[in-house]
C-alpha cells in the first residue's frame, strides 16, 4: 500500500482499521485516549481460563493515515510484548514476568 500523508481525523481512521478477531479499538469518551481491549488466556491458571485486558493510549492530536498507523502499531506492540513475556517460560517459570 502506498504511503498516505493526507490529514485525517482519528475517528475516521479507526473506522477503516482492523486487527485480530476479538480485539476492540475504541475512543475512550472524554479522555482523548485509544482503548484497546481483548481477551487472552491466563498464564497463571490451569485450563483455558480467559481474562479481559484493556489498555488506554493517548491519541495524537493531529495525524495522517501513516502516523496513526504507526501510533496504533506501537500501542498493539506494547500489549503483544506484554503477552509474549507472560508466555516465555524457562525451567517451569515465567522468564521475564511483566507484572
Amino acid at each position: 500500500m502506498e504511503a498516505d500523508h493526507s490529514p485525517i481525523e482519528f475517528k475516521d481512521f479507526l473506522e477503516s482499521f482492523s486487527y485480530k478477531e476479538g480485539w476492540r479499538f475504541t475512543i475512550q469518551e472524554g479522555t482523548g485516549k485509544l482503548l484497546i481491549s481483548t481477551r487472552v488466556r491466563c498464564t497463571r491458571s490451569a485450563g483455558d481460563n480467559q481474562i479481559h485486558i484493556s489498555l488506554a493510549f493517548p491519541i495524537p492530536k493531529e495525524g495522517t493515515v501513516d502516523s496513526y498507523m504507526k501510533f496504533v502499531r506501537e500501542s498493539v506492540l506494547t500489549i503483544e510484548t506484554h503477552e509474549m513475556d507472560e508466555w516465555l517460560w524457562y525451567k517451569g517459570g515465567i522468564y521475564a514476568d511483566p507484572h
